[in-house]
């Protein structure tokens, strides 16, 4: 996929995971860049019908991506 799990750690506290590298706040900064960046558009040549369909195709690869980590991820 596209992050590695090493730029992540798994959280106790609750079910998702903290990013302790800067590559892993990158990737969460892009990720969610790029979900907002297409859902909130004005000044792209294309219908909002289709940028709300980027965006949702970019938001369940990012979201696959991140359960991917998630389980591939040990107990630290």
């Amino acid at each position: 996929m596209i992050g590695r799990k090493e730029w992540f750690a798994k959280r106790y506290i609750d079910f998702w995971m903290n990013p302790i590298t800067w590559q892993g706040w990158v990737y969460v900064a892009v990720g969610m860049g790029g979900f907002f960046f297409f859902a909130y558009q004005e000044f792209l040549p294309i219908k909002s019908e289709t940028s709300y369909k980027i965006s949702l195709i970019w938001c369940a690869i990012f979201l696959l991506d991140m359960i991917h980590i998630r389980v591939s991820l040990k107990e630290r």
